[in-house]
Parts: structure tokens; C-alpha cells; sequence
């Protein structure tokens, strides 16, 4: 859900790893772990955000749900103008802000190859 433009931050957690295995990892990981507050802060917000009697969720869950449902009505939006183009179909979206339309060539811009 969170996308600001410029913000940089991140979490990894591994699980079900041999010891060394995540000692190295971290020794390697640990080399550009210099990520400013503003990612840092960022980040928790991600991972933590505002719940259910929290003062700021009102606004937080309007604007989640503001965003979710523009980005619905968009990829909607772009699955039925795909559906509308000749030798073009998509599924729906499901979940992302991706589609797969599938094109279809006419035969008769087939290319054949006698190899």
C-alpha cells in the first residue's frame, strides 16, 4: 500500500534458515544497512499501521480505501479497453495493478520458418 515517490526502506525476515546461512546473509546485508529516518520511519508505518480505535485511523482506513478503490475503477478501466481492441483479450485484475492481455495475430501476419 505504501508507494511515496523518494521514500527508500525496507525489512527482510528470514525464517527456517541454518545459523550460518543467516549470519551470512546478515554480515553481507549489513554493508548497506544506512537507510535514513524518514525510511526508517517509513518502513514502520508499513509494518505497523494505524488499527481500529487508534485517533488517526479514521482518516488512514478513508484514504486506504480511497486509494484501493481508484486504482479498481483504473484497472477496470484498462481491462475493458483491452476487451474493446480487436485480437485483444484480459482477464480481469486480480490484486495488482497488472494486466496480461493475450494478442491475437492474424494468420496472415504469421511468420513461417522452413529451418
Amino acid at each position: 500500500m505504501i508507494g511515496e515517490c523518494g521514500m527508500r526502506g525496507g525489512y527482510m525476515e528470514l525464517t527456517n534458515f541454518h545459523a550460518d546461512t543467516l549470519s551470512q546473509v546478515y554480515k553481507a546485508l549489513s554493508v548497506s544497512l544506512c537507510s535514513n529516518l524518514a525510511g526508517q520511519f517509513m518502513t514502520s508505518l508499513m509494518v505497523q499501521p494505524p488499527r481500529p480505535g487508534d485517533a488517526s485511523f479514521p482518516l488512514f482506513n478513508e484514504e486506504q480505501t480511497g486509494i484501493f478503490e481508484s486504482l479498481k475503477r483504473r484497472a477496470t478501466k484498462l481491462v475493458a479497453a483491452f476487451n474493446r481492441m480487436e485480437g485483444v483479450t484480459s482477464n480481469a485484475c486480480a490484486g495488482a495493478m497488472y494486466v496480461f492481455p493475450q494478442i491475437r495475430i492474424p494468420r496472415r501476419y504469421e511468420v513461417y520458418c522452413c529451418c
